[in-house]
């Protein structure tokens, strides 16, 4: 009887011994599955927190490249302004410049007038002296019309 006591309480060690064996072996597959499944959920918070800043930091090159096109836009544009302002001044004297051109050419042909009229009453006077002269010693009385038109102006009258 002892014998078999022993051998019952054996098996019931055993047996007891295999219970704690298998719960020791759930134990340790709880934390396992615990540390997978924690290690899987930190997984996907820092796949979301890497997806948020991943899409932050494209929304800030998107916005930048934006302000960097408007900034060579703004550039463009000041650009063409001044080329439309520097082409409108270069007209403006170009203009200037023709005005003056025509301005002194208008003064020369005037000048060259007044000094043709100056030379042809200089010399109207310089003929009426010597037809008054040639009438005071020849006693005669001549045509001063002729003498004054210049006998150049008669032959340009009867052709």
């Amino acid at each position: 009887m002892t014998t078999a006591k022993n051998a019952e309480k054996l098996e019931a060690k055993i047996a007891e011994r295999k219970e704690r064996m298998e719960m020791a072996v759930d134990i340790r597959r709880e934390r396992r599955q615990k540390i997978i499944d924690h290690r899987e959920h930190r997984e996907k918070y820092y796949g979301k927190v890497r997806a948020e800043r991943m899409h932050k930091v494209m929304l800030q090159k998107l916005e930048s490249d934006l302000e960097e096109t408007a900034r060579l836009e703004n550039v463009a544009r000041i650009s063409r302004l001044d080329d439309f302002k520097r082409l409108q001044m270069l007209q403006k004297v170009q203009k200037d410049d023709e005005r003056s051109a025509q301005i002194k050419a208008t003064r020369a042909d005037l000048v060259e007038k007044r000094k043709q009229n100056a030379h042809d009453s200089f010399m109207r006077k310089h003929r009426i002296r010597e037809a008054m002269e040639q009438m005071k010693i020849t006693n005669k009385v001549i045509n001063l019309d002729n003498i004054i038109d210049g006998p150049g102006k008669k032959k340009a009258l009867e052709e």
